[in-house]
C-alpha cells in the first residue's frame, strides 16, 4: 500500500460512479516548524503519528507477507524514522 494516495482519490471516486466529485487541497503540518502555536501543537502529533505508523505498517507487511512476527524494535523500521526526524 503506497503512501502516496492523495492525488489518485478524486479519479478513482468518479471512475467508481461518484459525481460533483470535489478536491480540497490542506496543507498539513508535520513537525513543530511552524511559529502559530496551533500548528505546532498539530505537527508534533502528526510527526508522533507518522513515526509511530511506520513501525506498525512495516510490521504489519512482514508478518502478513513473510510470516514474521515482530517482538522488539524492527531496524528497517529504526532507521526509516531517523530521516524523519527534524
Amino acid at each position: 500500500m503506497p503512501f502516496n494516495v492523495g492525488p489518485f482519490v478524486k479519479g478513482w471516486l468518479e471512475d467508481a460512479g461518484f459525481v460533483n466529485v470535489t478536491e480540497v487541497r490542506i496543507p498539513w503540518t508535520i513537525g513543530k516548524w511552524s511559529k502559530d502555536p496551533k500548528e505546532r501543537a498539530l505537527g508534533m502529533w502528526n510527526q508522533m503519528r507518522l513515526e509511530q505508523g511506520i513501525q506498525d505498517f512495516c510490521a504489519r507487511r512482514f508478518h502478513n507477507k513473510l510470516g514474521v512476527r515482530m517482538t522488539g524494535p524492527f531496524s528497517l523500521c529504526f532507521w526509516t524514522g531517523q530521516g524523519l526526524t527534524w
